[in-house]
């Protein structure tokens, strides 16, 4: 499978929005390196607290809630020892890989909906990244997961927070509910986290950017069926990277994430993904923990 990777940053003239971007992915690979650093200096940054109150937290008898900053400036509340919050925990980062990708999606004044959307994490990222102007919908099937969620995004009053899930059509399904501890887990689908998926009214209206969890036959089959529909299909391999996928359902098996675009928004994301990773230390720009 051949893939097509961003060379060179976007060359357009910068707008004060542009500026935001910048500061947003600058944060990013700041937080990133943080991450990345060896496991030596990680003794000292986040330092023995907060490994000690993950440990803690995995022999108490009840998930232990932590408020914690996120590396974009906000903060939300994490049950330790939930694997989600555990990540979110040490650096105010969580997966690397698609939060690079949801920087390179989404712009100010887009309005995001975030189907599934856990305890907020990604929610409050679109929401930082759409700006002031953008609006961010946030779907949670699950009552108990819901109530985390609600209150982590209901200071800001540009995301909506709906307990219900986002399919076909209308109706009442049953979920899978873990509980909390195992919360990231919950599904509505028996064969698999990707289920049946609606929208096509959408898709042909409005033609939305959509980033996918893929890398199973179902996401290889809506994969070509976008594709078909004329969208493009974008991945990585490591933050600051985004090529474009030649074959859309081959790449929806073989890579964890997709992210898919049609007219102009696909013509301009290798531009933008180039232009957002000169922001980070590693490519140039200097940085320094904040």
């Amino acid at each position: 499978m051949q893939k097509q990777t961003v060379q060179t940053p976007d060359t357009r003239q910068a707008s004060p929005q542009d500026g935001d971007d910048m500061r947003l992915a600058h944060r990013y690979f700041v937080a990133l390196a943080r991450l990345e650093q060896p496991a030596w200096r990680k003794l000292f940054d986040p330092g023995p607290l907060r490994f000690a109150e993950r440990l803690l937290a995995r022999r108490a008898a009840a998930p232990v809630r932590r408020r914690v900053p996120l590396f974009f400036g906000a903060s939300m509340d994490v049950l330790l020892p939930e694997v989600i919050s555990e990540q979110i925990h040490g650096y105010g980062l969580f997966d690397d890989v698609v939060s690079w990708m949801a920087l390179c999606a989404v712009r100010p004044g887009d309005t995001v909906f975030d189907v599934g959307a856990h305890f907020g994490y990604f929610s409050l990222l679109f929401s930082a990244a759409a700006g002031s102007t953008g609006r961010v919908f946030s779907f949670e099937p699950t009552p108990s997961t819901y109530t985390m969620l609600a209150g982590n995004v209901g200071p800001d009053p540009h995301i909506t927070a709906v307990n219900a899930a986002a399919g076909a059509a209308a109706g009442r399904l049953s979920i899978a509910d873990y509980g909390l501890k195992f919360s990231a887990w919950n599904t509505l689908s028996e064969a698999g986290r990707l289920g049946t998926s609606g929208g096509a009214g959408l898709l042909a209206s409005a033609r939305p950017t959509l980033l996918l969890e893929s890398g199973s036959a179902r996401a290889a089959e809506l994969a070509a069926s976008l594709a078909r529909d004329g969208y493009r299909a974008f991945s990585t391999e490591r933050p600051g990277e985004l090529f474009e996928l030649t074959d859309a359902a081959a790449g929806a098996l073989r890579y964890k994430d997709v992210l898919f675009a049609s007219g102009p928004r696909a013509g301009e994301l290798l531009d933008r993904a180039g232009r957002l990773r000169t922001a980070g230390p590693r490519y140039g720009t200097p940085a320094a923990h904040r």
